[in-house]
């Protein structure tokens, strides 16, 4: 009934060398302490530590994770005691259920952020020691996930949302993709019913004919392989969460195929990845602004593979990704199939992580536990990772769509404060420039220059970026803090609303009257001016969407219309037309003048936006066009 006997031969299976007697004698005694108790849905609550066990066995897991899986929750929940599961089972799987007994009592809190941050650093404390803990306790957590139907429904929201918020990002972080994977649709389930459904329904919809597609690649692909290249070839479906994401991130531009599907090429060797690439790119044209090679510069958390994006049959887009077996194993079971392969030692000392460093960094420079020490973690820790490099070609780790300012203050504060130019791989760019792995980045600096721009607060992914601009605003006096915040704030104002501080300053008041209390409207705008306000909530929560962006038109879109004033050149209208489709933005409508004589340019977009942040970022973005000298928000005319 407890499937003891399967996990012992999924265990043998992996290593034949095992001494499954002591396997067995931890599940009796862990049958034993927890005799009489059922589960929520009416199982002997072995089955939680069998199935626990039995997720580890997947992964390859030694002895010592087994027999701690099978006895985790003994202490915690029983009369056992780690002096008597160390005297049976021995110190190391006593410090692993110590370790996990610790983690559980960890209680997350939809309300409390501190709830949140407690639950981080207690998990992050344990994977300081020993690894292991926190693949056991995703292991534990995957199995409660299945069940979790059986809990009340207040309950389950709370171990969804604490399953999405911490236990997901670890597993990525620890590159367990098939636990990720698992773990985001069960919270999916639970935390969106309905859009869980609706995504279902529509893969289902389409399955079969997609199928038959990804079918007919694969047979035209290993065709093209011929002998030369051993491959195993086939066509994998992309989990929920992850479509759902695309489908809610992309809108409009959503693709079945590429969103939804992908092939997957393994072969023996490395050398044999750039050969099957170069097969594939023969056969079909390749989108080459999509290729990336995590092989040459791996991800963070020693994820590898060749990835590319070509154009299939009937001009249909398709991902490929090449990987090794090895490769293939690691990017599905993480750390621990490594760890299995390489016969590494089980201690985090041992492996390499950068992240590891970035939580210590972080927790300083937040000024220890505070509400931005989660914010920072999640952007900084649970990010997916890029490395791109100096034009010295040192690699720079950061996370994914870090900007040019976020790598210039990852090298040194200094190429922040006095920024002055950027070349990414050879080409001038702004300092909102998004980058991508692979990148050579070179910064040009000038001692003593104007400073940072407030306008990057809002933009840089990193803490580092954030946390020393702050420290370089506040350096100055009040007086000057509040001077350069009301300045900031007239120019928002002018931008988004036609109109200025002197005009809104009765509105402005009181919101800081109710906000910042004694300290006023100064207090207000010496936080907008050192950065601890963005200007752009300031804005949101002063006057809301209907006054920033209208009424609502339809299913969330608001119409505006934008007014760019610059001199004229060939190429400008494809150039801002790119940024707007870069913000998600739809362009409906068009009018556009020029001087003869000036050849200065008044050009109104009509928009479609369905947030305030979508049209901010793109007035940021068309600041750094040089030609362009003034972006506004204003109502529609028309020119004759």
């Amino acid at each position: 009934m407890s499937s003891i006997g399967a996990l012992i031969k999924a265990v043998e299976d992996y290593d034949p060398d095992i001494n499954s007697d002591a396997i067995k004698e931890a599940y009796k005694f862990a049958d034993d302490a927890h005799k009489g108790v059922l589960r929520k849905s009416g199982e002997p609550y072995i089955i939680h530590p069998v199935g626990t066990a039995m997720i580890l066995a997947e992964m390859k897991a030694d002895k010592q994770m087994i027999i701690a899986a099978l006895l985790h929750d003994t202490v915690e929940d029983t009369k056992v005691t780690l002096a008597e599961i160390k005297r049976r089972f021995g110190s190391e799987v006593s410090l692993l259920v110590d370790g996990l007994t610790k983690i559980s009592t960890v209680r997350y809190s939809l309300q409390s952020t501190r709830g949140q941050i407690s639950s981080l650093r207690k998990i992050f404390l344990k994977m300081s020691k020993d690894l292991r803990v926190v693949l056991i306790k995703l292991a534990d957590r995957l199995h409660n996930m299945r069940t979790l139907e059986f809990v009340v429904p207040e309950k389950r929201k709370r171990i969804a949302k604490e399953t999405l918020e911490i236990y997901v990002p670890m597993a990525r972080l620890l590159g367990a993709w098939d636990v990720m994977s698992e773990l985001e649709d069960l919270c999916f389930k639970h935390l969106q019913p309905n859009d869980y459904d609706f995504i279902y329904k529509k893969l289902s919809s389409v399955r079969s004919g997609n199928v038959r597609y990804v079918n007919k690649l694969v047979a035209e692909l290993k065709a093209a392989m011929g002998p030369e290249v051993d491959a195993e070839i086939k066509g994998e479906e992309k989990h929920l969460y992850h479509v759902y994401k695309a489908f809610t991130e992309k809108r409009g531009l959503f693709d079945v195929m590429t969103d939804c599907y992908s092939i997957k090429v393994i072969v023996p060797d490395t050398m044999d990845c750039y050969k099957a690439l170069g097969v594939v790119h023969g056969l079909w044209q390749p989108r080459r602004a999509d290729f990336r090679d995590y092989i040459a510069v791996p991800k963070a958390n020693g994820y590898k593979g060749l990835h590319t994006m070509v154009f299939g049959p009937y001009g249909k887009t398709v991902e490929v990704h090449i990987k090794t077996l090895d490769m293939y194993e690691d990017a599905h079971y993480g750390i621990a199939a490594r760890w299995y392969r390489q016969r590494m030692k089980w201690k985090s000392e041992s492996v390499s992580y950068s992240w590891m460093s970035q939580v210590k960094d972080l927790r300083r420079m937040s000024g220890g536990v505070n509400d931005k020490f989660l914010e920072d973690l999640k952007g900084d820790v649970f990010e997916d990772r890029i490395f791109v490099f100096t034009d010295k070609g040192r690699a720079v780790d950061l996370p994914n769509g870090s900007t040019v300012v976020d790598f210039a203050y990852a090298v040194n504060p200094y190429f922040g404060h006095n920024f002055v130019k950027a070349f990414v791989n050879k080409r001038v760019r702004n300092p909102m420039t998004v980058l991508r792995t692979g990148d050579v980045v070179a910064v040009e600096s000038v001692k003593d220059s104007r400073g940072p721009d407030l306008y990057w607060l809002d933009r840089v992914k990193t803490s580092k970026a954030r946390n020393s601009m702050r420290k370089w605003f506040s350096a100055d006096s009040t007086a000057l803090c509040v001077k350069r915040g009301k300045s900031f704030l007239d120019k928002n104002l002018k931008i988004f609303l036609n109109s200025s501080f002197k005009d809104q300053d009765g509105k402005i008041s009181d919101y800081a009257l109710e906000n910042w209390g004694s300290r006023g409207v100064n207090g207000l705008l010496s936080d907008i001016g050192t950065g601890v306000s963005l200007v752009k909530d300031v804005l949101r929560a002063v006057y809301g969407d209907d006054v920033l962006l209208g009424k609502d038109v339809q299913m969330g879109k608001r119409q505006i219309c934008l007014e760019i004033i610059s001199a004229d050149r060939k190429g400008l209208l494809n150039d801002i037309s790119r940024l707007i489709s870069k913000e998600g933005l739809n362009i409906v409508g068009y009018n556009a003048f020029v001087d003869i004589n000036t050849r200065i340019a008044e050009q109104q977009f009509v928009l479609e936006a369905y947030n305030f942040d979508q049209l901010y970022h793109l007035c940021v973005d068309l600041g750094y066009v040089k030609e362009i000298s003034d972006v506004r928000v204003v109502k529609c005319k028309k020119h004759t």
